[in-house]
Formats: structure tokens, sequence, C-alpha cells
């Protein structure tokens, strides 16, 4: 007695579905056009632990990286950012990096201020409101960086007025003549101390130490109503420092495990 093609594939089909389905840890080749099938969604554990943890909190990374017991962690300084991967494996062994944990750290809302004024041009009721508006996080200073009340400082701005005075000089030669013009203005805060320097004190990522942010206050006196720019000075300097303090709080929060400055891509 010979079968029939459709009489075998109804055996094959009815001996694997016959099967337990907890039994298959790997996936399976079904005879139904040679289709792999996943068996993991039918058992009640997976194969693997799978899983990515994101956080703010230097403080919770560490704990989660504590908890578990292998690790290696990239540092990404120039984005305060880290990544733990739990299951990297080795050269010999790897492994499939589905576990891992990662750390965003947070601007904060006054460096994320800082920031944005840095470089832009104000008028003088915004110059003021800027320091009213931060004056917990503030110190205001002369040209020649002697401290002035905030009070007296949010005065003088209100106060500047700008005047412009022409001069020509007029030369005549045997064979040339010329002619030059000179702008000369003089800003007027009233007799106060102008603001020449702003102390920006403040924490710029959270999870971080404060740090002293120093601006330039210069005047644009190429308008008919006196405009500021604020730079910040020494800027990369400070963020050196705000990054080596990243690093270690990371290092410290990941003891135990692998650390590496950088990216990693699987």
């Amino acid at each position: 007695m010979s079968l029939t093609k459709e009489a075998m594939e109804h055996i094959e089909n009815n001996a694997v579905a016959g099967k337990r389905v907890e039994e298959f840890f790997e996936p399976i080749i079904l005879p139904d056009g040679y289709r792999v099938e996943d068996m993991e969604q039918y058992r009640e554990n997976r194969n693997r632990f799978r899983g990515k943890f994101q956080t703010n909190s230097i403080s919770e990374f560490g704990k989660y990286a504590s908890e578990q017991p292998l690790g290696a962690c990239f540092i990404n300084s120039d984005e305060m950012r880290a990544r733990m991967i739990f299951d990297l494996g080795t050269i010999d062994a790897p492994k499939h990096c589905k576990h891992t944990a990662e750390l965003a750290l947070r601007m904060t809302h006054q460096y994320s201020a800082m920031h944005n004024i840095d470089g832009a041009r104000l008028d003088q009721k915004g110059l003021a409101e800027f320091i009213e508006d931060y004056r917990l996080y503030i110190d205001c200073y002369d040209g020649s960086k002697e401290a002035i009340e905030i009070k007296n400082a949010i005065a003088a701005i209100r106060r500047v007025t700008i005047e412009a005075k022409a001069e020509s000089d007029y030369q005549v030669k045997q064979f040339s003549a010329s002619k030059s013009a000179m702008e000369q203005i003089d800003a007027s805060s009233g007799g106060g101390p102008m603001v020449g320097f702003i102390c920006f004190r403040c924490v710029p990522y959270y999870g971080l130490n404060e740090y002293d942010f120093w601006l330039r206050v210069s005047l644009l006196a190429s308008h008919d109503k006196p405009q500021f720019i604020l730079r910040t000075t020494s800027l990369e300097a400070v963020l050196e420092e705000a990054v080596e303090e990243f690093k270690q709080r990371v290092t410290d929060a990941a003891a135990g495990k692998s650390i590496y400055i950088g990216t990693f891509t699987s």
C-alpha cells in the first residue's frame, strides 16, 4: 500500500502538532513550505533575557547595573550619556546584546536658559528681566569685575542712553585731499556702574555639581536704542570639568563592570 503526497504531509503535520510545545527550545522547521517557527512564544519562559532600562538618574543606573552579574559600560561624554550591555559576551562566545541599560542626563532649566541666551541680542528690558528672573543664580560685576548689587545692576541697565557725536577732520595736500569721519558713542547709565560681566552659577545637568559660567556683557552701539549681547567666556574649560565629573560618577555607579569611553554598536 503506497501513501499519496497529501497523506504523507498530513501524517507529518499531525506528528508535529502532537508533540508538547514546551519541548521546543530552539526554532523548528515546519513541513508547511519548510517554514521556520520560533517556539519561544509558546513557552512559559523566554530563551534568554531581553530588555532595555532607560533612566536620567545616575544612582538608578548604578542600582540596576549592580543587580546584574556581568556588564560592559560605554560612556559617551560628548552627549552626557552612558550605555551598559549585560549580554555582550566575549570574542569566542559573543552574545546577542539584547539586555541593556541607558543613562541620559537631562539639562537643567537654569543651564538651558543660560545656554540659550549665549550670543543672543537683548534690549534693555530683555536683559533686565533675564537678571531679575534668575537673580538667585546670578552675580553681577562691572568691567573690572567689581561686584554690583543686583538691584543696582538692573537699574543701571534700564537707565542706559546712547549719544552719538560726529567729528570731521579735513586735510588738504598738494595733490590730494582726504576727509575722515569718526562716530563716537557715549553710553550713559545715569552715573551708576554698568554691568560688564555676569556670573551664572548653576547645575548644568541633573546629578552633577554646580559650576560658574561667566558671560561678558557687551553694548552694541550701532543702534538708536541700546542693545546688549551676552557671550560665555571659557565655556569649554567649564564643560570639560563637568564631563570629567560625569565620567567619574558613572564609573563609581558601575563599579565592578568594564568601563569604556566611547560608544559601541553591535
